[in-house]
């Protein structure tokens, strides 16, 4: 139905959660399924957009992706440069500032909005961590970041007290061939419900294999439980999320 309804509006532009624009081109690729229309570009917003995820919606869409990074506090900004995909901080809309960086070198984005002179946000902690560019591109001269890592509550916690960030879990390679969407569930330091929501193409034979990768990638320290659900629970606002857990809380003024 989403298919038939872009085909017959055919939009230059396609705005979407980077959840919802995976999930379509996952399932046209699990269908066959081509767009009868070239995009010009693919706008994803109001979620973290991985480099391989960006990647694969290119290719699918044959079409330049664009993200940015936002909050719904509308402190800061941060838009993606022209030549890579590394994010630049406008000065104009707020001051960004980082906060020490911890262990892994991820830092805590600070920001003072420009636009509220009513009851202004002033050196509010955002819990948004980002990582510096290890190479800076210097395609403009404001505070520029590689990536976003996740949010404060977007951390599994091991058994040891370890924190990992959800972007160090790759969703996009062979380990989750077939599976439309994915959702980590942690309520016990150690202990994760990894929920996955099959496409047609999923082997069920293929969850041992899933299963022993996730082992691999978070360490002894956890142990994972896996659930297949044929829909994923998402936000009042139709977001995806990516790990629900009562361990942290996220940002604070």
């Amino acid at each position: 139905h989403y298919l038939a309804a872009l085909n017959q509006f055919q939009p230059r532009h396609l705005h979407a959660y980077p959840s919802a624009a995976l999930l379509l081109a996952r399932l046209m690729q699990a269908a066959g399924a081509r767009l009868e229309f070239a995009l010009k570009s693919v706008l994803c917003g109001s979620e973290k957009l991985s480099e391989e995820e960006q990647t694969f919606l290119e290719q699918h869409f044959q079409a330049p992706v664009l993200h940015w990074y936002g909050h719904s506090e509308r402190v800061v900004l941060a838009a993606q440069g022209c030549r890579s995909n590394h994010l630049y901080f406008w000065p104009g809309y707020g001051l960004a500032e980082l906060g020490s960086p911890d262990a892994e070198g991820r830092r805590e984005v600070i920001g003072t909005s420009f636009h509220n002179h009513v009851m202004p946000l002033i050196r509010y902690r955002t819990g948004d961590y980002v990582q510096l560019p290890e190479t800076p591109q210097a395609e403009l001269t404001m505070l520029e970041i590689a990536t976003v890592v996740g949010r404060e509550h977007e951390f599994l916690i091991g058994a040891e007290g370890r924190r990992i960030p959800l972007t160090a879990i790759n969703r996009h390679d062979d380990v989750f061939e077939g599976l439309l969407a994915v959702q980590f569930v942690q309520t016990q330091a150690g202990v994760v419900e990894f929920r996955y929501q099959p496409g047609p193409r999923w082997n069920p034979d293929h969850q041992p294999h899933l299963e022993a990768a996730l082992r691999r990638r978070l360490g002894a320290d956890f142990d994972v439980r896996l659930e297949a659900r044929a829909e994923l629970e998402k936000t009042a606002a139709g977001k995806h999320r990516w790990l629900i857990t009562t361990l942290a809380q996220g940002g604070h003024a």
